[in-house]
């Protein structure tokens, strides 16, 4: 089974505040200087400057401990910077200091289940599905089946709905895209495979494992001549991947 090295990172879409305090009430002007940080921090981390958003971050914190944003920044952050042992805390703070806070409890689910916790990642983004008003409810979706499909026993019959769902909210989310032409594959859907697998393509994504698929499709079809386009181009694309060199030419030895 081919698995997506992909997590699931959303924007942190937040407007930079200007800094307000209540009079000279220390409180006040600490939890201020905590948002304007935190904000800071989620502008920063949006832009891609992952060491900068860590400061700010860790300045908010130092300000306010139990501040949402901030610690779901800090979280995500830290898996940027390649170091997801020391999100899982954040995530957990972010979701406890507010309930509600569905994009964090989302990249908390699938965080979990990338670390292979499926049961606890499951129960994250359960919670998340119940928010209706959530707007990337079409990836929360393909994050549930990631999380089926992802599990040391993958589960294709629960995840399927969960594709289905993601492709009514999302129809060109390009890996639920690929995922249901995977499904469709091992279920000798093979016509149904091509048709997700071209929608796919269609996003203008050009994945190794995407092209390699669509080999595979086309070989089951008997379509050999569009089999060898594709293996071709994944060839030329991509020539040192896992499934490029999984597909050489064989030589036979005279």
């Amino acid at each position: 089974m081919i698995r997506a090295a992909r997590w699931v990172l959303l924007p942190l879409l937040v407007t930079l505040a200007a800094c307000q305090t209540s009079g000279s009430n220390p409180v006040a002007k600490a939890e201020s200087r905590a948002e304007l940080h935190a904000q800071m921090a989620a502008n920063y981390l949006r832009r891609g400057q992952t060491e900068i958003a860590l400061r700010e971050a860790q300045t908010a914190l130092q300000l306010n401990a139990d501040h949402a944003l901030a610690n779901y920044t800090m979280a995500v952050a830290q898996v940027r910077a390649g170091r997801p042992d020391q999100a899982e805390r954040y995530y957990q703070r972010a979701v406890d200091s507010k309930a509600d806070y569905t994009e964090a409890r989302h990249n908390y689910g699938a965080f979990l289940c990338r670390t292979e916790r499926v049961s606890q990642g499951l129960a994250q983004l359960e919670v998340a599905l119940k928010d209706r008003g959530y707007s990337a409810r079409g990836l929360l979706n393909l994050s549930v089946a990631e999380c089926y499909l992802g599990a040391a026993t993958p589960d294709a019959a629960a995840a399927k709905p969960y594709l289905q769902r993601a492709l009514a909210l999302s129809p060109r989310l390009p890996d639920a895209l690929f995922r249901m032409a995977e499904a469709q594959y091992h279920e000798r859907a093979w016509l149904s495979a091509r048709g997700f697998i071209e929608r796919y393509f269609g996003t203008g994504k050009r994945a190794p494992r995407a092209l390699e698929l669509a080999t595979r499709i086309e070989l089951a079809l008997g379509a050999r001549e569009q089999a060898d386009k594709y293996l071709r181009e994944l060839q030329s694309r991509y020539p040192t991947s896992p499934e490029a060199q999984a597909n050489q030419p064989k030589v036979h030895k005279r």
